[in-house]
């Protein structure tokens, strides 16, 4: 089951906070269906991540469609981007619009805000692991960067055990000070959501 199946009880609450914009969960939803009637379910999806409600609203779309969700950092060189392609060859891409100018075997066939979600023109969904629902980039500071695979039963364990320790409620308010593809960044998103509670949204 989806860490993310249960934000419907939560609608009339404020989950996404920028500078200039308030969404309540019931709008994240809304957006979030939105993304998700473009995807096969139990796809293979690279995120290219912001700390912004695009790549936010994307994530929980796909969390939310069972699919295995590869984080990168919107920081990724154009190089580098090839080469993920190359090795992991997903089904989808969503990412800043503004971003990368090679985009091959992909094309665009949903526009959310910023961002644009690409297919692969091949079209041949792969055979993933029925526990596999993220995989997480390691800092590469000893070479390539590798990835770390986590499990739904991994991610909803870490979700309990911090809200377990840190009391979080649904009237709690956080921010976005780390990426959301670094593992600390991603539980701060993770335990606020899933306990209903608001993230202000920011790259500052």
């Amino acid at each position: 089951m989806s860490y993310f199946n249960h934000l419907e009880k939560f609608k009339k609450n404020v989950a996404l906070i920028t500078s200039n914009e308030i969404l309540t969960y019931e709008e994240l939803l809304i957006c979030s269906n939105q993304i998700s009637q473009n995807i096969k379910k139990r796809s293979l999806i690279m995120l290219v991540c912001r700390n912004s409600l695009e790549s936010i609203i994307g994530y929980v779309s796909f969390v939310r469609s069972n699919c295995v969700v590869l984080l990168f950092d919107n920081k990724l060189t154009e190089h580098d981007f090839k080469k993920i392609i190359n090795n992991f060859d997903p089904d989808y891409i969503f990412l800043n619009k503004k971003k990368f100018s090679c985009k091959i075997n992909f094309k665009s066939i949903y526009d959310f805000r910023s961002y644009e979600l690409l297919q692969n023109k091949k079209k041949k969904l792969k055979t993933l692991y029925h526990e596999l629902a993220l995989l997480m980039p390691t800092s590469g500071s000893m070479g390539d960067s590798k990835f770390v695979k986590q499990s739904y039963k991994n991610i909803t364990c870490n979700i309990e055990q911090i809200n377990d320790f840190l009391k979080i409620k649904s009237f709690d308010r956080t921010i976005t000070t780390m990426p959301m593809n670094y593992t600390y960044g991603l539980s701060i998103i993770h335990t606020h959501l899933f306990k209903g509670a608001s993230i202000v949204m920011t790259e500052e």
